[in-house]
C-alpha cells in the first residue's frame, strides 16, 4: 500500500482479517536475512509486503482515513511472539511495557490497567499523598532542595533537586502474582531449569488461547529450537501441542534440528533451509505441498481415490518416527527392511564412508511401495535419495516353471496358480519402482543391479551379498549358536556377520559389491518427478474473453453459482458447443464418474432429467453435483439425488425442500467428460 493513501480503517481491518493474499512473493520482495525475527521486523515485513502488493488486492474501502505508518495496521494483524534460544520466563511475567508476553499474562491474571479507572484507586492515591504530607517526608524533601539550591560548586548553572514520582496506580492495584511449578519441589518458575521455563511459556500461550474472547486475534508463535532442554516424551507432547495450536487458528513457526518436531505425514509443513557456500554464498529454501505431489505420476496412481486426510493418516501409520531423520540429511538411503538398516552403516564405515560424518541417513520403509513414496517426498524437498530393495527373484527351478505358466505352456489352478500370480505381482512391483526411479521398465527378473539411482538385489541382501563368501553358511551357523540369535532373525544375523567381517576383514567378493554400492550412493540424486499427462487439459486465467468460460466452485456446503456469484476463474479449452460454464469438483461423492479436483462442463438447464447428473442448490444454501433419478416406493413416485460413492447417502426430494436445478453436466453417452488444469 502507498503509505500516504487514504482508506477506511474499518475496511482495512476487514481486508486484513479475511482476505487471502496470493502466494506470489518472490525472493526480491524481501530478500533473506539471518537476524532474529523481532516483533518490529515482523510487522515491518507485513507492512512492506502490503505496500508492495496493494495493486493486486481488492480495493473496497473509501478514502476516509489516512494510513501513514505501521502502527495503523499493527492493531489488526495477529499478535507475534518470538521465543529465542536463550530466553528466561522472568522477563515475560514482569509488569513491563517491553515484555513480549505481558498482554497474555495480564489477560490470564486479570487486566490490572483497567483498575486505574476505579474510583477507589483515586481515593487510595489521595490517602497516600496525605500520609506523605503528614509524616514529614514532604517537609524533609523541601528542606533538602533548599540546601541543594545553595550549593554551587561550579558556574555551570545547573540545578539539582529531589522529586517524588507520581504514585504508580497499577502497582497499587496489582497483587503480587507468582507462577509456581511443582516438579517434586514447589518454587517459582524462574528458579527452575530452562526446559521447564520454556514449557511454562508455551502453557501460558495455550491458556490464553482457551481464555481469550471470541473477538481476539489468533497469534503467530516463533520459536528457536523448541527441543532444547526437553526430554524425548516432552518433545512429542510439545509437537502435538503445536499442531493443536495451528488447528485452533494460530500459526506456529520454529527452527529445529530434532526429528521429533517434524513428520512425514505433515511433510508440507517443512521448509528446508540450507546455506550454500562458495564464491556467491546464498541461502536455498525447499518446500512442497500435497497438492503438487498429487500431480506426480506416482502419487496420482497410488492415491488418486484418497482424500488428503486419508493420505496423511496412511503416512503416519506407516512411518513411526525414524523416517523423520531424513529431513535433516544431505542424502537419504531408503532401504526395504531392517537387514540393510543394521548392516550397511557398519560396512560403509569400514570402507571409508562414515554415513553420520557425511550426513547420510539410512531409513527403513518396510515395503517397496513406501520406498517410492518416500523418494518422492524427499526429492520434492531437494534431498537426494538412494533406494535399495529386494528383487525377490524366485529360485531357478520355480522361475522356469513360472515362465512356462506365463507363456501358457503350463496350466495350473488353485493354490499353485495363486503362487504364480504372486510372482507376477512382484515383477510388476519391481518394474513400477524402477520406472519411477529411471523412467524405464523391465519385463523380466534381473540379476543384482547397482545404478546411480537404486540397487536391486537379485533375491535379497543375504543371498545376493553375504552368500558371495564361501564360508558364510558356516559363519552364520556359528554366530547363531554363540550369540543365541534366532535362525529367522535376518536383521540380527546380518548385523552380527557385519561386525565379524569388519573386525576380521571383509571377503573380497563382498567388498567389491559393497564398494560399488558406496560409490553409487555418493552420486545419489533427487528422483525426477514425472507429472501426470492428462487429456482434456484446460488453461485457467483471471480475466474473461470471448473464448473462455466462467469457472465456479462446487463443494458441499458452499453457496455457489447463485445469481450474484463471481466466477473463481475463466477457462480456455476444447469444450462442447452447448457448455455454459465449468464446475470445479471438490469432493469424492461422484468419484466413479468425476474425479476429485477435476472440472466438468455444464449446460444451462432448469429441468430435472432422470438419469442425468445435475448441478443444483438445496434450500438456497448447499450446492451439490448429483445424479437425479425417479423410482417408486410404497406405490408412490419418489425423486432422489444420488452419489456414485456408496459412502454418501441418497437425498430424497420432499415437498418441503427447495431444490433448484442450475444446470446439467454434459455427458457423452453415460461418460462424463472431465478436464484438468495445467
Amino acid at each position: 500500500m502507498n503509505p500516504t493513501a487514504k482508506h477506511s480503517l474499518t475496511n482495512v481491518k476487514k481486508y486484513i482479517q479475511k482476505s487471502e493474499i496470493k502466494q506470489n512473493i518472490q525472493q526480491t520482495d524481501a530478500g533473506f536475512h539471518f537476524e532474529a525475527p523481532t516483533v518490529d521486523a515482523y510487522y515491518q515485513f507485513l507492512y512492506s509486503y502490503w505496500s508492495t502488493h496493494i495493486d493486486q488486492m481488492e480495493k473496497e474501502w473509501d478514502a476516509t482515513a489516512e494510513v501513514n505508518d505501521i502502527k495503523t495496521i499493527q492493531a489488526y494483524l495477529p499478535a507475534y511472539y518470538y521465543l529465542p534460544v536463550d530466553h528466561s520466563i522472568d522477563d515475560e511475567t514482569k509488569n513491563t511495557r517491553n515484555s513480549r508476553f505481558q498482554a497474555i499474562y495480564n489477560h490470564i491474571v486479570g487486566d490490572i490497567g483497567s483498575l486505574s479507572q476505579n474510583p477507589h484507586i483515586s481515593a487510595i492515591k489521595d490517602e497516600i499523598d496525605k500520609l506523605y504530607r503528614e509524616s514529614g517526608i514532604e517537609q524533609r524533601r523541601e528542606e533538602f532542595n533548599r540546601i541543594m539550591q545553595d550549593i554551587n560548586l561550579t558556574e555551570s548553572g545547573i540545578g539539582v533537586r529531589l522529586e517524588f514520582a507520581q504514585i504508580d496506580v497499577e502497582t497499587i492495584a496489582q497483587r503480587s502474582t507468582h507462577l509456581m511449578v511443582d516438579d517434586g519441589y514447589i518454587s517459582e518458575v524462574g528458579r527452575k531449569g530452562h526446559g521447564v521455563q520454556r514449557e511454562a511459556i508455551l502453557r501460558l500461550l495455550q491458556a490464553y488461547l482457551k481464555l481469550r474472547n471470541s473477538d481476539r486475534h489468533s497469534f503467530v508463535l516463533a520459536i528457536d529450537e523448541p527441543e532444547l532442554y526437553m526430554h524425548p516424551t516432552y518433545k512429542r507432547a510439545l509437537y502435538a501441542s503445536f499442531i493443536e495450536l495451528t488447528e485452533s487458528g494460530c500459526q506456529v513457526m520454529y527452527t529445529t534440528h530434532d526429528p521429533a518436531f517434524v513428520s512425514v505425514g505433515r511433510f508440507d509443513d517443512i521448509h528446508i533451509v540450507k546455506k550454500q557456500r562458495g564464491e556467491q554464498q546464498h541461502t536455498e529454501i525447499a518446500s512442497s505441498s500435497l497438492r503438487s505431489l498429487r500431480q506426480t505420476e506416482l502419487f496420482y496412481q497410488s492415491y488418486k481415490k484418497k482424500k488428503d486426510d486419508a493420505i496423511r493418516a496412511e503416512l503416519q501409520h506407516k512411518c513411526h518416527g525414524e523416517q523423520n531423520e531424513g529431513f535433516f540429511a544431505d542424502r537419504v538411503i531408503i532401504v526395504e527392511g531392517a537387514t540393510e538398516l543394521y548392516a550397511l552403516p557398519k560396512y560403509c564405515r569400514y570402507l571409508g564412508f562414515d554415513l553420520d560424518r557425511n550426513n547420510t541417513a539410512v531409513i527403513s520403509a518396510e515395503s517397496v511401495t513406501l520406498i517410492a513414496t518416500l523418494s518422492v517426498i524427499f526429492s520434492a524437498l531437494q534431498i537426494p535419495s538412494y533406494c535399495i530393495f529386494d528383487g525377490d527373484k524366485p529360485k531357478e527351478e520355480r522361475y522356469q516353471q513360472y515362465l512356462k505358466f506365463r507363456s501358457g505352456d503350463l496350466v495350473v489352478g488353485g493354490e499353485e496358480k495363486k503362487k504364480y500370480t504372486a510372482i507376477t505381482n512382484t515383477l510388476t512391483r519391481n518394474s513400477d519402482l524402477i520406472y519411477h526411479l529411471t523412467g524405464t521398465r523391465i519385463s523380466e527378473f534381473q540379476e543384482t543391479t547397482i545404478t546411480d539411482r537404486y540397487a536391486m538385489w537379485q533375491g535379497n541382501f543375504e543371498n545376493s551379498v553375504h552368500e558371495l563368501a564361501d564360508d558364510y553358511p558356516e559363519l552364520q551357523r556359528r554366530l547363531i549358536q554363540e550369540l543365541g540369535i534366532k535362525e529367522n532373525s535376518k536383521p540380527l544375523i546380518a548385523a552380527a556377520v557385519a561386525e565379524h567381517w569388519v573386525s576380521k576383514g571383509i571377503p573380497e567378493p563382498i567388498r567389491f559389491v559393497l564398494s560399488r554400492l558406496i560409490e553409487s550412493i555418493k552420486k545419489a540424486k533427487c528422483v525426477p518427478l514425472s507429472f501426470v499427462k492428462r487429456d482434456n487439459v484446460i488453461v485457467l486465467q483471471d480475466v474473461s474473453d470471448d473464448e473462455s468460460l466462467p469457472v465456479y466452485s462446487c463443494a458441499a456446503g458452499r453457496n455457489t453459482i447463485a445469481d450474484a456469484d463471481t466466477p473463481i476463474a475463466y477457462a480456455k479449452g476444447n469444450f462442447p458447443s452447448d457448455a455454459a460454464y465449468l464446475i470445479h469438483i471438490q469432493g469424492d461423492s461422484m468419484e466413479n464418474l468425476i474425479p476429485d479436483g477435476s472440472y466438468v462442463a455444464v449446460r444451462n438447464s432448469l429441468d430435472r432429467v432422470p438419469g442425468k447428473i445435475h448441478v443444483c442448490m438445496i434450500d438456497n444454501g448447499e450446492m451439490v453435483c448429483k445424479k437425479y433419478i425417479t423410482t417408486t416406493r410404497n406405490g408412490e413416485k419418489c425423486e432422489l439425488l444420488t452419489s456414485q460413492n456408496r459412502a454418501y447417502s441418497e437425498i430424497e426430494i420432499t415437498e418441503s425442500m427447495n431444490v433448484r436445478i442450475r444446470g446439467q453436466v454434459i455427458q457423452k453417452k453415460q461418460e462424463v467428460v472431465f478436464y484438468w488444469d495445467e
